[in-house]
């Protein structure tokens, strides 16, 4: 954001899987494609970001198999983590948020008591607890879960997805919510921004839904 001169015109706000990074695309093609207009027409006054579901860890795994540029923010971890620029500087208040009713080690406890999950090795963070479960299982342990962890005074929300992954969040974080907060916190709601929103899916689009709700109100 420092290095834009005046207000930015144009925001693009990209998942990253099968929409950003096509994987069918050994050449790398479509991303270089796009590297090239993003440089030469709009880096000089829009703002990129990438938001993925991916952790610190997968998502700089990433960046080395393919040719992506620098967005100036990322998303990660399913809308837990906020950082700028390339050296991904953390959003602290951002993180003072997802703070509030949530205790990871509440969370783990009491999720461990439940041995139809599975935890994932690499994609725990501070405000993202992650397993797998198989897909029948998958409403009996969120219902549950729920309750218990209600009772423990937290607040949370569960998302089950693929089939396979689920993941225990704070209940402000998320795709949308961090959207939302920044369009917030960097006064760019006031501006004439235009604000183009790429997901993999319509499926996707719920993620947003409290992006969506927060622009047009």
């Amino acid at each position: 954001m420092d290095r834009l001169k005046a207000s930015a015109r144009l925001m693009i706000v990209s998942d990253l899987d099968h929409t950003m990074v096509d994987h069918h695309d050994p050449e790398n093609r479509s991303i270089l494609r796009f590297n090239a207009l993003w440089e030469g027409r709009y880096r000089h006054n829009s703002l990129l970001v990438f938001s993925t579901g991916r952790s610190p860890t997968l998502y700089k795994q990433l960046r080395k198999e393919k040719p992506m540029i620098t967005p100036d923010i990322t998303i990660m971890s399913v809308g837990t983590e906020i950082t700028y620029g390339k050296s991904m500087v953390p959003d602290d208040g951002w993180v003072q948020f997802l703070n509030q009713k949530w205790d990871k080690n509440i969370v783990i406890e009491e999720s461990s008591k439940f041995r139809e999950l599975t935890r994932q090795k690499t994609e725990q963070r501070p405000h993202k607890v992650s397993f797998y479960v198989e897909k029948e299982k998958a409403q009996h342990v969120t219902e549950a879960l729920s309750k218990i962890l209600e009772g423990r005074g937290l607040d949370v929300k569960i998302i089950y997805s693929g089939g396979i992954d689920l993941d225990i969040l704070p209940q402000g974080a998320g795709k949308g919510q961090a959207l939302a907060y920044l369009l917030k916190n960097l006064r760019l709601r006031e501006s004439n921004l235009l604000i183009l929103l790429f997901v993999v899916t319509l499926e996707m689009t719920p993620s947003y839904s409290a992006f969506q709700e927060f622009t047009v109100s």
